[in-house]
């Protein structure tokens, strides 16, 4: 390569790879005591007239990583050095290294805005190529410059190159928007989607939006920016089925869990993802106790059991989940609330043997404790309803109390009496007794009382059978819950209806 230069005279000189001294300032002025032995010494000691000592093709030449002069000094950052090479050399500005690496790229990743306004600076006809480049990763300068948190970088790189910078997306479908977000750069996200509004439901590789993002890193003004001004997607899901709020439990975020939670309502608490995982699933694999209790506080108690048995795909519990990663405190609060440590999953594993597994030794003594407490518990209450049982059997052959009625059978056999039918709960009116005639008659009787308490009301007030449902009803500030003295009322009025059938069946006869 050889370049010609106008000399002091003005005439021509043909200098070859060289380039004349009075390009860079007056040849007194060099230090003649003074020589850098390569390319790399003079960026580094900053001596631009060092740098005109050499030829085009060792300022062209790579180092083992690919990178050439200008890359160098890109990362020096003297602006002198920089010009110096962009005046003799305009080709350098679009050479990449080995990564795929511009010397804008290091600029930007330095967040050294000088330097980069003097290498994209210039005509768009002449930059634009260099600020669409992309390295081995897909990375633009655009994406380093948000990746680093320098908001005034970016803002100037949208309005110098417009929108197709900004749509400029790295291997993995990611745009500069998905970066803002994670770290809550309202700013540049408000610049950036006046270009194109429908950046914010942009989907990577992954099937994730900047509000997903927004959600992962915590910036809950983010995620309110996103959804109630940018007009996001809340419903959108991943690749994985996983919602925000599936997000928001995994990584622990409790305050944006309490948001989306009052936005969208407790109905997506047991909304599941690929894996057939919901939000309380999420919030015990992340050991989450906050947002635990959060989701938990939805429903009754009642309920607050049932939801803690689900199972994923492998047959996991929530419990499951926290044994697995040894999150005590979540284990804990879940036991405290209902959880059954006795279930296991598809492998055949309970709770306390995947703690047993993974040497989880305080674990594995929680669960123990809980397990052999609720078999306590439960031979305890066995024991007390055997001897209620033995109570009521002694009162056959005595009056009934004020609150019971009179049997259409004398003969219990020593079985529950109508009193106690008429008073305990359904679970316990199982109808079995060893006189045939007897036990079917109660199990009729029974079955009546089970019958009118499975009904809900809906919003006119009739009623709905829900004996036929197969799937758990949601609605459960709509079912009716009987007191006491409300099931004594359907007990009596049960058996009086059958008193009267019966007296009608003896008229008849």
């Amino acid at each position: 390569m050889s370049s010609e230069r106008s000399g002091p005279n003005g005439s021509l000189e043909d200098n070859g790879d060289y380039l004349p001294l009075e390009v860079i300032g007056d040849e007194s002025s060099l230090d003649e005591n003074h020589v850098c032995e390569d390319v790399i010494m003079s960026i580094t000691n900053k001596h631009v007239q060092c740098l005109a000592r050499f030829s085009n093709n060792e300022l062209l030449a790579k180092d083992t990583i690919g990178q050439n002069a200008l890359h160098m000094a890109a990362r020096v950052g003297d602006l002198n050095i920089l010009k110096y090479l962009l005046d003799r050399l305009p080709e350098l500005r679009d050479i990449q290294s080995a990564n795929g690496e511009t010397a804008a790229h290091i600029s930007a990743a330095h967040g050294d805005m000088r330097a980069l306004e003097m290498l994209l600076g210039g005509p768009l006809k002449t930059t634009m190529n260099c600020a669409m480049t992309r390295d081995i990763n897909g990375t633009s300068i655009l994406m380093a410059s948000v990746a680093r948190g320098d908001t005034e970088m970016a803002i100037w790189l949208l309005r110098k190159f417009g929108k197709g910078l900004a749509l400029l997306d790295n291997n993995c479908k990611m745009l500069p928007v998905h970066v803002a977000a994670a770290q809550g750069n309202i700013e540049f996200l408000r610049a950036a989607i006046k270009f194109d509004n429908q950046m914010v439901n942009a989907r990577d590789e992954f099937g994730c939006t900047p509000c997903v993002y927004a959600v992962q890193g915590g910036c809950l003004g983010t995620v309110r920016f996103l959804v109630e001004k940018a007009r996001s997607e809340m419903g959108s899901v991943s690749n994985r089925g996983q919602s925000l709020l599936h997000i928001a439990c995994l990584c622990g975020h409790e305050h944006i869990v309490r948001w989306i939670l009052n936005r969208s309502g407790s109905d997506s608490i047991l909304w599941t993802t690929n894996d057939r995982a919901n939000a309380i699933h999420c919030a015990a694999y992340a050991g989450s106790v906050p947002v635990l209790s959060q989701l938990l506080s939805a429903f009754s108690k009642k309920k607050r059991h049932y939801v803690m048995t689900l199972r994923d795909t492998r047959g996991n519990t929530p419990l499951h989940l926290a044994a697995m990663n040894n999150h005590l405190d979540a284990a804990l609060y879940m036991l405290e609330n209902g959880a059954d440590p006795a279930l296991i999953n598809s492998n055949g594993h309970s709770p306390q043997s995947i703690a047993a597994l993974r040497h989880h030794r305080e674990m594995e003594r929680l669960v123990a404790a809980y397990q052999g407490k609720k078999r306590k518990s439960k031979s305890k209450k066995k024991s007390q309803s055997m001897h209620d049982l033995s109570q009521f059997a002694s009162l056959q052959s005595g009056p009934l109390s004020p609150g019971g009625v009179t049997s259409y059978s004398s003969n219990t056999n020593g079985f529950e009496t109508t009193e106690r039918r008429a008073f305990s709960p359904r679970e316990l009116s199982s109808g079995y007794s060893s006189n045939g005639d007897v036990a079917e008659s109660i199990k009729s009787e029974a079955e009546i009382v089970r019958h009118r308490l499975r009904f809900i009301e809906d919003d006119v007030d009739s009623l709905r059978d829900t004996g036929a449902q197969t799937d758990m009803d949601l609605l459960q500030t709509h079912v009716k819950v009987l007191d006491d003295k409300t099931w004594a009322g359907l007990g009596l009025s049960a058996v009086e209806h059958i008193d009267r059938v019966l007296d009608e069946l003896e008229f008849q006869e």
